[in-house]
């Protein structure tokens, strides 16, 4: 299925509410979905894959990182909540590499990486043991695979001057899988839109009889 970016992250956004997220944190979830479609046309697979961790657990708990950065409050970290913390605290948190516990869809985190960039020269990447990004404001890169979970993150600061690779240096023999060049429309696969939609159901009130009363012209036609 072919959406707008729009449509698409509409239709994040109610999915989100649907495993629970509160309406703040679901504004942001469907604006980092977005935005990563835009610089990785494969994104949809990764934020279907946090949707079905989080459907599965406690909505009334959420991955906020603790104090020291390395852990969440019920074991795995949210991206999205860890990167709404790294918009509020700013980009200086970035100076020195932040090490992250197990953390949901590493992925998600490049569009609030993205964000801390600014018009300067600085670079980030962001790396796990499946996958990496470099991100700078003209291009954003991404390595590896798909990861719905993650042991472990780490976000480095960088120079655009210097050569990205040596501190991917671990990704050896991976290929690049999307270019940085911002996608205008995102492809979903059918099962991903169902999915998703599955999801947005649950945000939905039910049908009762007396809405299905009123349901309808009824006697009355206007045409």
């Amino acid at each position: 299925m072919n959406l707008s970016l729009d449509e698409y992250r509409a239709l994040v956004a109610k999915a989100f509410r649907g495993v629970g997220y509160p309406w703040g944190l679901t504004e942001d979830a469907s604006w980092a979905a977005r935005r990563l479609a835009e610089l990785d046309g494969s994104s949809p697979a990764a934020v279907v894959g946090l949707l079905d961790q989080l459907a599965s657990r406690d909505s009334d708990v959420l991955g906020m990182p603790e104090a020291d950065w390395t852990s969440a409050n019920e074991g795995v970290l949210c991206p999205v909540c860890v990167g709404t913390s790294l918009l509020d605290r700013g980009v200086s948190d970035l100076d020195n590499p932040l090490s992250l516990g197990r953390t949901f869809t590493p992925e998600l985190l490049v569009p609030f990486v993205f964000e801390l960039l600014g018009s300067g020269t600085a670079s980030f990447v962001v790396e796990w043991p499946e996958g990496a990004s470099h991100i700078t404001a003209q291009n954003t890169v991404f390595y590896g695979d798909i990861t719905t979970m993650t042991d472990s993150v780490t976000i480095t600061r960088a120079t655009q001057s210097e050569d990205h690779g040596r501190h991917l240096s671990g990704l050896a023999g991976r290929s690049p899988c999307v270019s940085g060049q911002s996608n205008n429309r995102v492809i979903l696969d059918i099962p991903l839109v169902q999915r998703l939609e599955q999801l947005a159901h649950r945000t939905y009130a039910p049908a009762t009889d007396a809405s299905r009363a009123g349901a309808g012209a009824g006697t009355t036609d206007n045409d």
